[in-house]
């Protein structure tokens, strides 16, 4: 029988917050579910992933999965989300006395855009972020791929990070440049304000269904 690996941060979760999606309702869990008479399937679903932690991730453990015939990737917006701080920095503030972290909090919050647009900082630079997963793909040589696009940002999320969409935009080019024609481009098929939660980041039951829907048809091609 073969085998298909999933591969994603907290959009392959089912949630509670900012709204419920169920388990049965969210992408990764329905492909596990309603494939499970045709593939073997192995999922390493990770809040907060990034190419980063997916390549200690494949040298720690994925390495081990077995030839998978799939490989379902989804992954981008932790590496290319323009933020306020650095990583050091964060952990820094998190560390101060209550009090004063409240206040940096505050104080952060208050000019988030400001410090945004002057620091446009990244987790994963552009060139890192294609390394990480040439690197990745490399470990997975004779596997179909079906990469998942980074969503569009809402409108609302838009407005609050204003650089957030030309970032997703050039790093969504990069995993083309990796991935090619492997990279369901079309999946979005609507507003992201319609499948998108509050939140504007995790999608919703909508954006699932759309993403079961592109990922489920190219498994399908691929089943005999």
């Amino acid at each position: 029988m073969k085998k298909i690996l999933i591969v994603a941060d907290s959009l392959g979760y089912p949630r509670m917050h900012p709204e419920i999606l169920t388990d049965e309702d969210c992408w990764s869990f329905k492909v596990s579910d309603n494939f499970s008479s045709l593939y073997r399937i192995r999922t390493w679903l990770r809040p907060g992933l990034d190419t980063e932690q997916l390549i200690n991730d494949t040298n720690q453990h994925l390495s081990s999965i077995k030839e998978p015939d799939i490989v379902i990737l989804q992954i981008g917006i932790v590496d290319c989300y323009p933020r306020a701080l650095k990583k050091n920095e964060l952990s820094l503030i998190l560390r101060l006395p209550k009090l004063v972290s409240s206040l940096v909090h505050k104080i952060v919050k208050r000019y988030y855009k400001l410090l945004i647009n002057r620091r446009n900082i990244c987790y994963v630079k552009p060139a890192l972020f294609e390394e990480n997963l040439l690197k990745f793909r490399a470990h997975f040589i004779k596997a179909k791929f079906i990469v998942i696009p980074i969503a569009p940002p809402s409108t609302s999320y838009e407005k609050k990070n204003p650089l957030v969409k030309d970032a997703i935009s050039k790093y969504n080019k990069i995993l083309y440049t990796v991935f090619g024609d492997d990279l369901l481009d079309d999946v979005y098929s609507v507003s992201s304000d319609y499948f998108l939660m509050s939140d504007g980041h995790h999608i919703n039951y909508l954006g699932n269904q759309l993403i079961y829907s592109s990922v489920s048809n190219v498994i399908e091609k691929n089943a005999v």
